[in-house]
């Protein structure tokens, strides 16, 4: 989470740097809470940021959800093999389609996270990531933004 904070404030003055991997860094919450204060708020150069294989859960996507709303750069988000659930996964999806500025995301990879269905009944099928994706999909195309995301919350 340190040095995730550290980059997190090399990304706000940061002009020229398109893609950020950190995956399998044991970044955190607090870690990718930093990277999303910079790419929410400064950040208007990087599109690709992979945090796979890493400890956030859903504080952290709550978090990069906020930062997706205002970010209007980042085009693919991996955030594959982490700890998020189904709070982190609907605040990533109304991030989208909720923001001033939203991200023009093209791929949020969410595989292999405890995503339940909705109701708590883990199915194991992913059928959460499964409308997360299918939002970016319809989104590339321009339909129905906010009626796919409130389905994923």
């Amino acid at each position: 989470d340190e040095g995730a904070a550290h980059l997190a404030g090399a990304l706000r003055s940061n002009v020229s740097l398109r893609e950020l991997y950190l995956g399998m860094n044991a970044v955190g919450d607090v870690g990718a809470a930093a990277l999303a204060v910079s790419l929410g708020t400064s950040n208007r150069t990087l599109t690709k940021l992979e945090l796979y294989g890493n400890e956030i859960g859903d504080d952290g996507a709550i978090a990069l959800g906020r930062a997706l709303g205002t970010n209007g750069t980042l085009e693919d988000l991996n955030l594959c093999s982490n700890r998020i659930g189904d709070r982190g996964a609907g605040a990533l999806c109304m991030g989208l389609c909720d923001g001033r500025n939203p991200a023009p995301l093209m791929d949020l990879d969410v595989r292999d996270n405890p995503i339940a269905i909705a109701g708590g009944r883990d199915q194991g099928d992913g059928a959460t990531a499964r409308r997360i994706e299918r939002r970016i999909r319809e989104n590339r195309k321009g339909h129905r933004r906010r009626n796919v995301a409130r389905e994923a919350a």
